[in-house]
């Protein structure tokens, strides 16, 4: 899982940092009007920031999960697995993925976050692919499935990072 006790602390941060600033004070009602609306606009902004994070962590959760499975199972098969094997670990994984891709799809991200949302769909959908047609390789293509899969994988795995980092969620844990 790759929930993370610093983010909350993080985006708490952002929010004193963006509350705090200059020490000199001001008693005219136009100034403290200026400094309470941009104190607001950085707690909103902040704020939900922070929700969208936790959205997009519960929604990733299962994925990860998936994620640890499908590496535990890949090292138990061994060095000369078959391709029904392999396809028998991946599909959970693929499902995972599938399901996550459709619900992450369904929220109504900050247009800020929305395109990057959908690039994290795009490059699911490739590894998606590639998870889907493990039991059509051979001894033939399974070297040049196993590039494409770790392309795509890697693919994914930066746009996810871009959504966290919009979010402003810390990396995953490797």
């Amino acid at each position: 899982m790759i929930r993370r006790p610093g983010a909350c602390a993080i985006a708490f941060g952002v929010v004193l940092a963006a509350c705090s600033g200059s020490t000199k004070t001001s008693n005219s009602p136009a100034t403290s009007a200026t400094v309470a609306t941009t104190t607001m606009i950085a707690l909103t902004t902040t704020s939900a920031k922070t929700n969208y994070g936790r959205i997009y962590l519960g929604l990733v959760a299962p994925v990860n999960a998936a994620t640890d499975t499908f590496d535990v199972a890949g090292t138990k098969l061994g060095n000369n697995p078959t391709a029904a094997a392999v396809q028998q670990i991946a599909t959970p994984f693929a499902a995972a993925l599938t399901a996550f891709d459709s619900k992450v799809l369904r929220v109504k991200w900050p247009a800020s976050v929305a395109s990057d949302v959908k690039g994290v769909v795009l490059a699911d959908g490739a590894f998606i692919g590639d998870l889907d047609s493990a039991s059509a390789q051979n001894a033939v293509t399974a070297a040049s499935w196993v590039s494409a899969i770790s392309a795509d994988g890697e693919k994914a795995s930066t746009a996810s990072n871009i959504v966290r980092a919009d979010l402003g969620l810390p990396p995953p844990k490797p």
